[in-house]
């Protein structure tokens, strides 16, 4: 599946960015309106993302799941994220 296989809570922005959460693959894709294939993969310290939120300044926040138990933040053009 191009979008993972166990996924959840899906955001679309107001660019028609859509940002899927996949619990298998512990990893945020993040899809530019009308591709198929990802424009960017949000990783590392994800376990069980659930849900995502994006701000209009394109800060993106993340439900890490019940292992971490807490909301990580990717600040537009972050590699690495923060925990809020």
């Amino acid at each position: 599946s191009t979008i993972g296989t166990s996924t959840s809570g899906l955001f679309v922005d107001r660019n028609n960015t859509v940002y899927v959460p996949d619990k298998t693959s512990d990893v945020v894709r993040i899809f530019l309106e009308g591709s198929q294939v990802p424009f960017r993969n949000l990783s590392g310290g994800l376990a069980d993302p659930w849900s995502v939120v994006v701000t209009n300044q394109g800060a993106v926040y993340v439900d890490n799941g019940i292992a971490n138990a807490r909301v990580d933040v990717w600040q537009p053009n972050s590699s690495v994220s923060s925990i809020v």
